[in-house]
């Protein structure tokens, strides 16, 4: 300090006490604001981030969903169809062990004909007409 600072004396008069007292309330009001506000900032970020990652496995949950449907509804059309075969060929098998259909098949398929037998083969149209 230099001697021209050292001549001024603060006056502690009962207004200087007023006006400093409320300089270092606002001092300390800007203070707690700006820490007021770097929480704020801080917990909005981290709900942010929060909220960001749930939202992201939720639509990720979504679309497994959705492709696990998918794939749910495709196994159910094959499954139906394996088991519409699988009478289909139950049935074929009951009716091969049935003497009287086998022969009969076993004859239009591959003309065979007994001893004695004639076999005529029609166009196929005319045994429409001969039905009709």
């Amino acid at each position: 300090m230099n001697e021209s600072q050292k001549k001024i004396k603060v006056l502690q008069t009962p207004y200087f006490k007023q006006q400093s007292s409320q300089s270092q309330i606002r001092a300390r009001r800007k203070q707690l604001k700006r820490i007021h506000r770097k929480r704020l900032l801080g917990i909005s970020l981290i709900f942010l981030a929060a909220f960001s990652f749930l939202a992201f496995r939720i639509i990720k949950t979504q679309h497994s969903t959705a492709d696990v449907v998918q794939q749910s509804n495709v196994a159910q059309k094959k499954l139906k169809q394996v088991t519409t075969q699988h009478k289909n060929l139950k049935q074929q098998v009951k009716q091969l062990n049935n003497d009287d259909y086998l022969q009969k098949l076993i004859r239009e398929k591959y003309y065979y004909s007994k001893s004695g037998e004639t076999i005529y083969n029609l166009p196929a149209g005319s045994q429409n007409n001969i039905a009709k």
